[in-house]
């Protein structure tokens, strides 16, 4: 079977901002079984910029994640909280389609990726801390761009 190399191409990712707070679920005592089964709050903030560059169009996508897990109901101090900042560029050649079918394809592929990045970031944050290795839940990339401000 052969494969076709999609005209989508990847280019650099970029941590922001990080921080992986676990002190609280420390002190607690708290096992990985214990978060995977708390509370699980996500907000995400998704910003797309597009341009051209070379005969690309160009989508710089970044993504302000901050990620809660709360176990005790009494009590919505989280006992883990995540907040990450990530860009990643995200290109498809001019000659490929329409533009704006290019930026819709873009935007979606560049909060899988982004989000992808992410997720490999928090894994490793999480994979040497008490609490066991967390992942962050896979999400609908559609329902993240929804609402947002385009581009004209």
């Amino acid at each position: 079977m052969s494969m076709r190399v999609s005209s989508i191409q990847y280019g650099e990712s970029r941590v922001v901002r990080f921080m992986f707070d676990a002190e609280r679920a420390i002190e607690r005592n708290l096992s990985n079984q214990d978060l995977v089964a708390g509370e699980s709050q996500l907000t995400a903030r998704v910003n797309n910029s597009f341009g051209k560059q070379d005969g690309l169009v160009v989508c710089d996508c970044s993504i302000d994640l901050t990620w809660t897990i709360t176990t005790a109901a009494e009590n919505p101090e989280p006992d883990v909280r995540v907040e990450c900042k990530m860009g990643g560029l995200v290109v498809c050649p001019e000659a490929a389609a329409e533009e704006n079918t290019i930026r819709e394809a873009l935007a979606m592929n560049g909060v899988m990726f982004v989000w992808g990045k992410m997720r490999d970031v928090i894994e490793s944050a999480s994979r040497y801390s008490s609490t066991g290795l967390l992942v962050l839940p896979a999400i609908d990339p559609g329902s993240v761009l929804e609402g947002i401000e385009k581009d004209d």
